[in-house]
């Protein structure tokens, strides 16, 4: 990508989302960058057992099967969002980047409480070093200041040629 600009980037914004927060960012991040959006989409999550469910298979590390419209392969850069369950990725997310090769990729994460700093290490783990990484709290999209924080994040993804 030596030698290309942002602008001649295909980015894919790549999210999972139980609540819409996650969603909400991932659209943000994609409408600064220019990029395509990719939702997975994957089993009932909903309620206080999709709840349970959510957790369970995230701290077990299990692949549930999952639906998506977009080729990574088709992207030099791949943003990649999720939510923090436990300090680990949603599972659906895991099942996205299983066995996955990614050229570039950037990372990030809402999170009700903490440990978004473990799971955005193990995604560079699994995934290879990113390009930028950011976590968004809670209480950031109640206030607004998740704005900046995406503002800051797109920032840091323009810089990298």
């Amino acid at each position: 990508m030596k030698g290309k600009k942002l602008k001649d980037k295909k980015i894919l914004v790549v999210f999972y989302s139980r609540n819409g927060n996650t969603r909400k960012v991932g659209h943000e991040i994609a409408r600064i960058l220019n990029g395509d959006v990719c939702e997975i989409y994957s089993g009932n999550y909903n309620g206080i057992l999709g709840y349970i469910k959510a957790g369970y298979q995230a701290v077990k590390n299990k692949k549930p099967l999952i639906k998506f419209d977009k080729n990574s392969d088709d992207y030099n850069l791949i943003i990649l969002g999720t939510p923090n369950w436990g300090s680990k990725m949603a599972s659906p997310v895991r099942t996205f980047v299983y066995g996955r090769e990614f050229k570039k990729i950037g990372y990030f994460c809402l999170q009700r409480g903490r440990g978004g700093e473990k799971l955005l290490d193990e995604l560079d783990n699994l995934c290879g070093k990113s390009e930028a990484k950011m976590i968004i709290n809670e209480r950031d999209i109640r206030d607004g200041s998740y704005i900046k924080k995406i503002n800051e994040f797109c920032w840091k993804i323009r810089g990298k040629r």
